[in-house]
């Protein structure tokens, strides 16, 4: 079956655009582009004059939505992607909806999008007293337990960290919740460190942050099977040699 658009501005990845040019689809793929292609036998054909025509981009609308911030629903449909942050800033915002909220302006969105992040960050402490009542230590193996699952369950990395390094303006609303959340956890794992009678909890609080942080970029660049594999047995031997240190 052959499908022979005509006339239109074609806009593709060629530097230099094509300008009153004929696309020419056969079988559901672009067979050609240029202008004044000739109609070949029984080819439906349309009229495209005036019009923008972008082959080989695919789905370009719900790309621009859901690149808006990084790793914010890159896996989920458009309707799903809607029905997410919307109910999110339901939540979060005051009962306002998606619509309203993108009325007030981008920023306003990702700012609200990284607070329902940071709640889930929030309730993962709660998740380890409940598991382990009172017991910080082995609070502590479930923090690396969990930054593990995280590894091997998402190759993005940090949702913070990937949203920092997009919002390259210093003074974004985003990037003040994301340093709080970034130092609420650092507090959270220092509180935890020295409950469970680690000698110099903040020392050890700040390697494994950092040993995780190294982790997930390791994962981003050489995948689930690099070195990332051994997180966890380097993170379990850096409390075995704190808890063999003088509280400090």
């Amino acid at each position: 079956m052959n499908i022979l658009i005509q006339g239109g501005t074609a806009i593709d990845t060629d530097p230099v655009s094509v300008t009153a040019a004929d696309v020419l689809v056969t079988d559901g793929r672009i067979a050609a582009v240029g202008p004044d292609l000739p109609v070949p036998t029984g080819a439906t054909t349309i009229d495209a004059s005036g019009m923008l025509v972008l082959p080989g981009f695919v789905d370009t609308h719900r790309h621009t939505w859901q690149a808006g911030i990084r790793a914010a629903g890159p896996d989920i449909s458009f309707a799903g992607y809607l029905d997410l942050y919307d109910g999110t800033l339901r939540e979060s915002g005051g009962g306002m909806s998606l619509k309203a909220w993108v009325a007030t302006g981008k920023d306003e969105l990702i700012v609200e999008c990284l607070r329902a992040t940071a709640s889930k960050a929030g309730a993962m402490w709660e998740t380890f007293e409940a598991e382990f009542p009172g017991d910080k230590l082995a609070q502590l193996h479930a923090w690396i337990r969990m930054a593990a699952d995280c590894l091997t369950a998402d190759g993005r990395g940090c949702d913070m960290a990937n949203a920092a390094a997009e919002l390259t303006e210093p003074d974004h609303p985003a990037r003040r919740v994301i340093k709080e959340l970034k130092e609420a956890q650092r507090d959270r794992l220092v509180a935890l460190c020295r409950d469970a009678g680690i000698g110099q909890a903040e020392l050890l609080a700040d390697t494994l942050s950092l040993l995780l942080e190294g982790a997930r970029v390791s994962v981003q660049t050489v995948g689930t099977e690099g070195p990332s594999t051994q997180f966890v047995r380097m993170a379990e031997g850096l409390i075995v040699s704190f808890r063999g240190t003088a509280a400090g």
